[in-house]
């Protein structure tokens, strides 16, 4: 089945946002439900300030080494060039929220305010 047709630079950059990155949880073809990629499962807790997300085990880089939580932190801490200002799909309330480790192959995303719509944002984030 042919799900995308893109008519337009405008639909290939929706194509390309929506499914051409490795993200810890991807739009499904049709839209929702939203899919694990990187993750292999999440948590949110009841009041949508904490999200939990499950790494998959088994996913390697380029150079064989493995995608772990380390990871993710160390793209969060250093890589990331933030000017002083973390990116607006961190953010929510106008307050930005923080990356923690919790294991090797798990990450909690913590907001000071709830963030029911995070799981939509996090699809395109990069």
């Amino acid at each position: 089945s042919w799900m995308r047709l893109a008519r337009s630079l405008n639909d290939v950059a929706i194509i390309s946002d929506r499914l051409s990155c490795a993200n810890l949880v991807r739009w499904s073809p049709m839209g929702y439900p939203i899919r694990p990629h990187l993750a292999k499962s999440w948590e949110v807790s009841p009041d949508a300030r904490e999200w939990t997300f499950h790494l998959r085990r088994g996913v390697r880089w380029s150079d064989g080494a493995p995608f772990t939580a380390g990871d993710i932190i160390y793209w969060w801490e250093d890589q990331l060039d933030f000017n002083g200002v973390v990116p607006t799909w961190m953010h929510v309330g106008g307050k930005p929220g923080e990356i923690l480790k919790v294991d090797d192959f798990t990450v909690k995303f913590v907001f000071p305010e709830p963030y029911g719509a995070f799981l939509e944002r996090l699809t395109q984030a990069t």
